[in-house]
């Protein structure tokens, strides 16, 4: 007949039996190593799914809200960098005291062209035939289209640029500015109405007149 004998030490306690060795008497062992086992083991593939569906359905519902954030940030950002284009071109304009003119510019011919997405070129136009000559100046340059946004200049007598003269005032060349967002929604474009005084503000979005529509 097997029995057991405990031997006492100083420092453990032991059992043995006459097929065994002296091994430490832990009641806590078995316990303590599966709590180790369950704390230190991966997802189970079950586990996995419901994690990855759950995170997908709240990308889901975030990725609207962060598109609606991206585009009207992107309107507000162009409404003011139009606003400092303008009002730049038309200080310059006062401060040299002659013809400034903003516009996109075709670098083979030095004239303005109509497709206000390219960089607008600001300089000061010395002999007033709105083409970038040998020897004038230009001022300065702004690129803040992009991400297939479109930018459209509709002016008294379809001129492809705009023109500040010494005053400040455009010459009779009143127009409007519109920044249409790739988002097609109308909140997220601009409208900037430039006065003959040559002065420019944003138009409030019950008065705009919408031409951003079925142009992109």
């Amino acid at each position: 007949m097997n029995t057991m004998r405990i031997i006492r030490t100083p420092i453990k306690l032991f059992y043995q039996t006459p097929n065994t060795k002296l091994e430490p008497l832990n009641p806590r062992k078995s316990k303590n190593k599966s709590q180790y086992l369950r704390r230190h083991a991966g997802f189970t593939l079950i586990e996995l799914m419901i994690t990855l569906s759950i995170i997908g359905i709240l990308f889901s519902a975030v990725l609207p809200s962060f598109r609606e954030l991206t585009h009207s940030s992107r309107a507000t950002l162009a409404s003011r960098d139009i606003m400092t284009t303008l009002n730049y071109a038309r200080g310059e304009a006062v401060a040299y005291q002659q013809d400034v003119v903003i516009c996109p510019i075709d670098p083979t011919k030095n004239k303005c062209i109509r497709d206000w997405t390219q960089v607008l070129s600001v300089f000061k136009d010395d002999n007033s035939n709105q083409v970038l000559d040998e020897g004038e100046k230009v001022l300065q340059q702004f690129d803040f289209i992009n991400n297939d946004a479109l930018l459209m200049w509709r002016s008294f007598g379809n001129k492809p640029y705009l023109r500040y003269a010494a005053d400040g005032t455009t010459v009779f060349q009143s127009g409007r500015l519109y920044y249409c967002s790739p988002s097609k929604i109308e909140r997220h474009n601009v409208e900037v109405i430039i006065y003959r005084t040559g002065r420019a503000r944003i138009v409030p979005s019950e008065f705009k007149k919408k031409k951003c529509i079925d142009t992109i």
